[in-house]
């Protein structure tokens, strides 16, 4: 009997440790992981996609850009024409924004009902820039191979 109180005791001990001493640690102001994007980024694209996934329910996720302007943080808002908007416990998300060219600093905002008061922030700055138009070497390399002698090797 003592063998089974104490196989049992160190059971519930080993579950403790793994389940709830990792929640209480946690940060409370953290509610929710950005996967993309991991940090600043240049793109080619004008429409680009933010992901995440909230630990907990009812987060609200907010978008924002820097206006240079008024220096100051004014809403973004994404292709689906929202810049606040809510998930659930678990859930992941993902929006597409539209980005000006050059710099876009962008500020994301999660918060649930208890965090309201300390939301948390996330700052990036995604550079929007045309992809090149001249080409790459390969390109030229493969052009040059399969077509010698064409009208950009002639000499006058």
């Amino acid at each position: 009997m003592k063998s089974k109180l104490l196989t049992f005791t160190i059971i519930v001990c080993a579950m403790l440790s793994i389940f709830l001493i990792p929640v209480f640690a946690a940060d409370d102001n953290h509610v929710v992981d950005i996967s993309r994007p991991e940090g600043d980024e240049v793109v080619t694209k004008q429409v680009f996609s933010i992901f995440g996934t909230c630990i907990y329910d009812e987060t609200t996720i907010s978008f924002e850009y820097y206006d240079t302007e008024a220096g100051d943080y004014k809403p973004l808002k994404t292709t689906d024409g929202v810049s606040t908007f809510k998930v659930g416990n678990g859930k992941m998300f993902g929006k597409d924004i539209r980005l000006k060219k050059g710099p876009n600093d962008i500020k994301i905002t999660a918060y649930t009902k208890e965090t309201k008061n300390s939301p948390e922030e996330f700052y990036y700055t995604i550079t929007f820039g045309e992809a090149k138009k001249s080409g790459d070497w390969f390109e030229k390399a493969i052009d040059w191979i399969t077509n010698p002698g064409g009208e950009k090797d002639k000499k006058d």
